[in-house]
């Protein structure tokens, strides 16, 4: 996400005040991962963030905050977050609602492709059971 604009706020004495505006470019790395009973979690093994500039501080104009955003998010992902960035996608349950019987989902395969523009997509080929 390039040129991705923050805006951070705070609650002093019971009253909502912008305090400072950032653009920064955040990247996330995602791997779609194919689990031993054939389902696939959405795996995110990284958060980079990078070329942060402040647009606006309020609560202290002179001070460049940049640092200290890039440090907290890594700080954050790094010892917050840790292995939690994993989940599950099945779709089971809204194809059983969709359809009206109870299915379970599968995945043949999960494979990259190239589109006549040449812009890459991931194609994912299921398999619908009834139980």
């Amino acid at each position: 996400m390039d040129d991705m604009q923050i805006d951070i706020h705070m609650m002093i004495d019971d009253v909502q005040l912008r305090v400072v505006g950032l653009v920064s470019d955040i990247s996330i790395n995602l791997e779609l991962v194919r689990t031993a009973n054939n389902q696939i979690q959405l795996v995110i093994d990284g958060i980079q963030v990078a070329n942060t500039t402040q647009v606006y501080n309020e609560l202290t104009p002179y001070a460049d905050l940049t640092g200290l955003f890039e440090f907290v998010v890594q700080f954050a992902v790094d010892n917050i977050l840790g292995d939690e960035l994993s989940f599950d996608l099945d779709f089971s349950d809204v194809l059983s609602d969709a359809v009206g019987i109870p299915l379970s989902m599968k995945i043949a395969t999960i494979r990259r492709d190239e589109g006549t523009t040449g812009v890459p997509y991931l194609s994912a080929y299921i398999k619908l059971c009834s139980d």
